[in-house]
Parts: structure tokens; sequence; C-alpha cells
């Protein structure tokens, strides 16, 4: 006979606080499983995002989604009720857990994370390059060569490097996805 893991978990036997839980969601239904969970099972729930620059053939756009792919999460008690809810929404795969026994996301990691989020849940990130810092060349017609960071560009998700080109530095704008910093 399989005990339920709700039933099991020390959290539901002493009617704990309740507390963040990952969620596991199929392939790009996180926001299914959200507005699901939102509406349906009236819990709070979480969809970090981020912001990226994404190639599209020729040209370059900004797309959101999320931080973790196939992730969510809700703040839940164990209680069969709410356990339910949550196992058995459209989209989902699993509560994240060991043996059948969800484990919460550690507090200070929950609050790090909303804490970084902005409006909309989107969590505000720009690659880490400083100027004056090596970095190479990934993709594009200077692809392989090695240079300095000068500084960002003008325009947005650009930066400008100097790369030795005939003999002397010369500036290059390119967009920051193609560029990797150098160990």
């Amino acid at each position: 006979m399989m005990i339920d893991a709700a039933a099991r978990h020390p959290a539901a036997a002493s009617g704990l606080e309740p507390a963040w839980y990952a969620v596991q969601t199929k392939p790009r239904r996180e926001e299914r499983v959200l507005c699901w969970i939102r509406t349906r099972a009236g819990l709070p729930i979480f969809l970090p995002k981020v912001e990226a620059l994404r190639r599209r053939g020729p040209r370059r756009v900004v797309v959101v989604e999320p931080l973790f792919p196939s992730y969510v999460f809700v703040h839940m008690t164990l209680e069969p009720e709410s356990w339910h809810a949550v196992k058995w929404a459209p989209g989902v795969r699993r509560i994240l857990g060991t043996d059948d026994m969800p484990i919460p996301v550690p507090p200070e990691a929950m609050r790090l994370l909303r804490d970084r989020c902005g409006e909309g849940e989107i969590v505000r990130w720009a690659p880490e390059f400083r100027p004056g810092e090596r970095v190479r060349v990934a993709r594009g017609p200077f692809e392989g060569l090695v240079g300095i960071l000068e500084r960002p560009a003008a325009r947005g998700h650009r930066v400008r490097v100097l790369l030795e080109l005939l003999g002397h530095p010369t500036p290059v704008e390119m967009d920051a996805t193609d560029v990797e910093s150098v160990a």
C-alpha cells in the first residue's frame, strides 16, 4: 500500500506554514501551469523570467523567456487539497523532491530570486563584462580573435572591443552575445 506523500510529510502533519516548492512542468507549459494554479487552485505561483537576445536569421530580437525552463515555484502547504491541486494541474510533471516527498526550496534562495525580479517577474541581467577585460569573439567575421573590451556601445546589447587589426588596435562594435570572457 502506498502512502500519500502529503500524509507522510512533517509539514502536513504538524500544520506548519506554507513553503515554496519547485514544480516541473512539461516543456513550454510554464504559462499554462501558472494560469491554472493561480486561477483554479488560488495558490501563489512564481515564474521568474529573463530578457534574452536571440538570433532569428540575420535579425536579433529580445525575447522574454523563463529563467528556469520547465519549472515554476508554488507557495503551498502539503495538505491534500493543495498537494493534489498542484500535482494534477494540466501541464505539471511533478513536484520536486525525493521518493514522492516534496522538498521545499530554501527561503533564502526564494527571497534572493524574488528580490532580483522587477516588474513582470523579470530578472534584470546583463553580461558581466568590465572595461579592460580580455574577451574572445565567439561568432561573426572576427571569430576567434582576442581583444580588450573598451566599453558598452551606445546601442543596447552591444559592446565596443579593441581588436589588433592591421598592426594597431582597432575599435569594433558587436553584439554582447558574440563575445565571451577569456579566463
